[in-house]
């Protein structure tokens, strides 16, 4: 996807490159606490057997502002279609 995006906007300049790689590193980390909430559950036990939301779900929110923070310094937008949801 990296490579797409770069190449599709023509992203050249280091600053614009290194904003790509962070917004990359933070659909990475989307799709790994995905798969843990997923695979876990939103909601979770704690140590004391309360319920609590799984901490995927926060890391998941905080990738996605980030991502989407630095899409928009690129001014890029993602399509609808990307957008889970369904997940």
């Amino acid at each position: 996807m990296w490579q797409e995006l770069q190449q599709q906007y023509g992203i050249e300049d280091s600053a614009g490159l290194l904003l790509l790689t962070s917004a990359m590193e933070a659909h990475t980390r989307i799709e790994r606490a995905r798969a843990i909430i997923k695979r876990e559950g939103e909601v979770v036990l704690d140590r004391f057997g309360q319920r609590k939301a799984n901490p995927a779900c926060q890391v998941e929110r905080d990738a996605r502002s980030g991502m989407l923070m630095a899409l928009r310094q690129l001014r890029l937008e993602l399509p609808k279609a990307t957008h889970h949801d369904d997940d």
